[in-house]
């Protein structure tokens, strides 16, 4: 899982593998060790709750989201999901599936990223 924090957007980006375990369980989780004593947990959890929400409490990010969104983002073509927060004041949540790169990165691995949709366009 990837997570991209900038200003008031908390971005987040799931492999094909991560999206079939949340599919399957409700829930994905990732962590990031600065070291021994801090340690950055990132969760997204499926809840009962009508809107994508998160939290940060306990050196953890947790995002909800909506049970009644998850068979259409997980089970479609749908890239991502939003809580539709305009506000600059307020968080921005943006969840979404994880596509490869076109172009290949030194220190990227992607292969477990859904096929980019733009590759297409690139073999002609």
């Amino acid at each position: 899982m990837k997570i991209r924090i900038r200003g008031n957007t908390l971005r987040l980006r799931l492999t094909q593998t991560e999206l079939d375990a949340f599919a399957k369980d409700g829930e994905v989780k990732d962590m990031t060790k600065f070291n021994d004593d801090h340690i950055l947990y990132y969760t997204i959890e499926k809840t009962h709750e009508s809107q994508l929400s998160a939290i940060l409490e306990n050196n953890a990010i947790k995002v909800f989201i909506p049970q009644n969104r998850i068979f259409e983002w997980t089970k479609t073509d749908l890239v991502g999901i939003d809580n539709g927060e305009t506000d600059a004041d307020k968080l921005h949540i943006l969840v979404e599936k994880d596509f490869q790169c076109l172009k290949p990165r030194s220190g990227e691995e992607d292969q477990d990223g859904f096929p980019n949709p733009m590759a297409i366009d690139m073999v002609d």
